[in-house]
């Protein structure tokens, strides 16, 4: 799976432990950095489902072409801060604790 880094720190997914050491870790840098490529097993661990739920991190591409296809709106692959300036130029309220999926349901709420 691809992965693209949405907010500002560094995420890392670890492999799995061989002879006692790390044998492989993923660092996923934020900011204007490539996607990295982590695979599949490993992105079916809990830490990076709820990553990619609360839109720290973003599936640019999946490897398995069976897998289901969500529908994602325009403003889910818009970054953090740029909802919250349309929320506020809205007078759309915004909670310390929002989401990306959060900012955008707002956004497609009030657009309707």
């Amino acid at each position: 799976m691809l992965l693209k880094n949405t907010v500002a720190r560094l995420i890392t997914i670890n492999g799995a432990f061989e002879n006692g050491a790390r044998v492989v870790t993923y660092q996923i840098k934020p900011g204007d950095n490539p996607s990295v490529e982590v695979p599949n097993d490993l992105c079916d661990n809990a830490f990076v489902q709820s990553l990619i739920a609360d839109g720290s991190l973003r599936v640019e591409c999946e490897d398995d072409a069976s897998a289901p296809v969500e529908a994602v709106s325009a403003y889910e692959l818009m970054s953090k801060a740029d909802l919250i300036a349309l929320c506020e130029a809205q007078d759309i309220e915004v909670g310390s604790r929002d989401t990306v999926k959060s900012l955008a349901a707002k956004l497609e709420a009030h657009d309707e």
